[in-house]
């Protein structure tokens, strides 16, 4: 009977470090797969993050590109003389009428 006693504390602690050691391997496993996903995760943010820069510099030279071809197409259908005599004549029109309410 001393031989079970004295061979059942060895035994168990023989399962408690077999069972750390394999704790430690899976716990070195997941460190592993967790460092493996975390730069892969990493590497696909930049990714995205290079593919928005490329997305928003595309977007802004078609946005100056519009806008200048607007500009363009503007002044070319859009005759300033014409333009600067009518402001001019609604403008007197508006200082003669204002001045003909103060004389009455």
């Amino acid at each position: 009977m001393s031989d079970i006693g004295n061979n059942g504390p060895r035994s168990a602690n023989g399962l408690f470090g077999q069972a750390a050691n394999s704790l430690g391997k899976a716990s070195e496993t997941l460190q592993g797969k967790a460092s493996d996903s975390v730069e892969a995760l990493r590497a696909k943010a930049s990714e995205g993050v290079d593919a928005v820069k490329a997305t928003v510099d595309d977007v802004s030279e078609r946005t100056g590109q519009a806008y200048t071809r607007g500009n363009v197409a503007v002044t070319r259908t859009v005759d300033p003389i014409p333009s600067l005599f009518l402001v001019g004549a609604i403008g007197f029109l508006a200082g003669y009428v204002c001045s003909e309410l103060r004389r009455h």
